[in-house]
């Protein structure tokens, strides 16, 4: 009888813990410790192009089910960007995901994802370059492994510094288990020309010098500046606030 109560306890016990980890769930923060080459590969029928950034991440000692949310941040190296190219090509479609995986091979049920995001940190074009979004995430119940996998359609061009990848999930149905080690991690732009028998226009993402501001933007900018120090200030404004549109 003894044993038995200790066992219910015992049990309890680890539950509370348990319920304790999920009700003080946490972001698992990631950064890339390296970022690969680029690598580019062309299919000439049916023509299907992939260009594709690989990335390295550490393998952190945490456990899924004390975590609700995984938030990736990557920037390009400083004073570069990553370009995406789709106006002007000839694409029947495109679609730019980015894509981290730990540990492989995956199997139902799984968490619930409650929301995503992808957001890029535009240095040329803006958000009306991207389509619709997709979120092909996945969390297995076993709680070692993840996949977090995130796309947009890319309808025009545009160049960005870096993104952040984010994913919030039910992590109830989690084993407390501890992470598997990283697996894999790319942004990697897959595009179908219109025609069939289209020749390799070769890469369209690419990774290369920052865009420099236009020289309209300094023109503008300095229109703005001169009158601001030839302006005389009235006797009256001593000691009020200035209007800045004055």
């Amino acid at each position: 009888m003894k044993l038995v109560r200790s066992c219910v306890r015992v049990f309890w016990l680890l539950s509370l813990v348990l319920l304790v980890q999920r009700l003080a769930a946490q972001t698992l923060s990631l950064s890339p410790t390296s970022i690969g080459s680029l690598t580019h590969n062309y299919y000439p029928f049916p023509a299907d192009g992939d260009d594709n950034q690989p990335f390295t991440f550490g393998s952190p000692s945490v456990q899924l089910v004390s975590i609700n949310t995984i938030q990736v941040s990557v920037s390009a190296p400083p004073g570069e960007a990553w370009n995406v190219f789709y106006t002007g090509q000839g694409f029947s479609s495109a679609t730019l995901r980015f894509e981290l995986y730990y540990n492989n091979g995956f199997a139902a049920p799984y968490a619930s994802v409650t929301s995503s995001s992808l957001q890029f940190d535009f240095v040329s074009g803006n958000s009306a370059s991207l389509g619709s979004f997709y979120d092909g995430s996945s969390i297995p119940d076993s709680g070692d492994r993840f996949d977090l996998s995130l796309e947009y359609n890319v309808v025009g061009n545009f160049a960005i510094s870096g993104f952040t990848a984010t994913i919030t999930f039910d992590n109830s149905t989690l084993a407390a288990v501890p992470l598997s080690s990283f697996d894999a991690a790319y942004l990697d732009y897959q595009y179908q020309p219109s025609s069939f028998s289209a020749p390799d226009p070769g890469p369209q993402l690419t990774l290369e010098a920052a865009p420099e501001p236009s020289i309209i933007t300094f023109i503008s900018l300095g229109g703005l500046a001169v009158p601001m120090l030839f302006r005389r200030r009235s006797p009256r404004s001593f000691g009020r606030r200035q209007n800045p549109r004055a």
